[in-house]
């Protein structure tokens, strides 16, 4: 009886004992999970801590159920009582071990976390002077700008002056400028009315009485203006030329023609490299009857080697048998064949002009034309630029010395 007595307290006595560990082991879990909460906000080591806290709580559920099958052995069989009382030794063994290395964990818990307290403060007082560097430069650079912005301030004033200044000076030349256009507006009433008097001295001349080719800015193409006209057949009856060679056709052609017909002297070569133009000008010198004081010859343009430079100019062929031209006029090929595009006709032709030539060139006032009179009488001190004739003309005399 006395035994049973001692056996139902001894073990009243182990129950009691594991149930104060039960809840002491409770209360360090509680703590434990406070600790967890706090470190998890901090650092991802907190985090990893309190993975392991959660398996020292399965840990103690499995303590806690082998406690219960404990009792339920104690209860259940008395003859197994000391190895029950040895189990419930080693059970408490093993929840003081447990409670050892919880008190571990929750110090290592505790110093991770002050720990990671430092680093945020280290990380806060860092981001803080970054702060306050970025803060500096900002103010820094506002002052640059501002500096600059002074700075653009003046230019601005400074154009609107100058603009100011340049509208002034407008407005003071703006009576210079009307003079000039008024100037302008004159010698534009000058030339038109001097073209209509060369255009009538044209008609009274030759006493034209039926439609005429169109002279000028009326013409299709590249006509001559009748200023430049009203010199050219004028030389051409006053000089009396046995041959006249012209560098393109056109309207030109028929009054040279006319004014050879007059002479009732002399014979026209000229050379024409548009097929097109060609047959028009034919068909003006069979309407005028003129077409027996003109050889009118379509040659197309070939490559020349003058001066060690490539050019492009009228057929040789065209021009064989030509010898002793007295007047060659120069108003082709077209300026847009080529650059300096009459210059071969000089150099070509000099060895067939006679010992006492004229040359005309037309459109003598365009660059490229300067340029070829400077070099013709460069290249052959025999020739010599009298004056500008008239119009766009410019006159040449050659005189061969040897």
């Amino acid at each position: 009886m006395y035994v049973w007595f001692g056996i139902a307290a001894l073990l009243g006595l182990i129950a009691l004992l594991g149930y104060t560990q039960y809840r002491h082991v409770r209360r360090l879990l509680v703590h434990a999970e406070s600790a967890q909460r706090q470190a998890s906000e901090n650092l991802v080591l907190v985090g990893r801590l309190g993975a392991e806290m959660e398996g020292l709580r399965s840990q103690h559920q499995v303590l806690d159920q082998q406690l219960k099958e404990n009792q339920v052995l104690a209860v259940d069989g008395i003859s197994n009582s000391r190895a029950a009382i040895q189990l419930a030794s080693d059970n408490q063994a093993l929840v003081l071990r447990s409670f050892r290395d919880l008190t571990v964990q929750l110090a290592a818990t505790e110093q991770a976390l002050l720990q990671a307290q430092a680093e945020s403060q280290q990380v806060l007082l860092q981001v803080h002077a970054e702060s306050q560097q970025v803060l500096l430069q900002a103010q820094a650079r506002s002052h640059t700008d501002i500096r600059a912005s002074a700075t653009l301030g003046k230019t601005a004033v400074q154009e609107i002056q100058s603009g100011k200044k340049k509208v002034e000076t407008f407005l003071a030349s703006e009576k210079r400028l009307k003079e000039i256009a008024y100037r302008g507006f004159g010698r534009l009433q000058f030339e038109t009315m001097q073209e209509i008097e060369s255009l009538m001295q044209l008609h009274a001349l030759f006493d034209i009485r039926h439609p005429t080719p169109l002279l000028g800015g009326a013409a299709k193409g590249w006509a001559m203006e009748p200023v430049s006209m009203l010199f050219l057949t004028r030389m051409v009856l006053e000089c009396r030329p046995d041959l006249i060679v012209e560098c393109g056709s056109g309207t030109s052609t028929v009054w040279i023609a006319r004014a050879l017909a007059k002479n009732g002297h002399g014979r026209l070569v000229s050379l024409e490299n548009s097929a097109e133009y060609c047959a028009v000008t034919r068909s003006s010198l069979r309407a005028n009857g003129l077409e027996d004081w003109v050889d009118l010859r379509e040659a197309p343009l070939e490559q020349y080697r003058l001066m060690d430079d490539d050019c492009l100019w009228y057929s040789s062929a065209a021009v064989e048998g030509l010898l002793g031209i007295d007047l060659l006029v120069v108003d082709g090929p077209p300026a847009a064949t080529a650059g300096m595009a009459r210059y071969p006709a000089f150099p070509i032709l000099r060895g067939k002009l006679s010992d006492s030539a004229i040359v005309i060139l037309d459109d003598a006032e365009r660059p490229d034309e300067r340029e070829i009179i400077n070099r013709w009488t460069t290249e052959c001190p025999d020739l010599v630029e009298t004056a500008h004739a008239a119009g766009r003309l410019s006159r040449l005399d050659y005189r061969r010395t040897r």
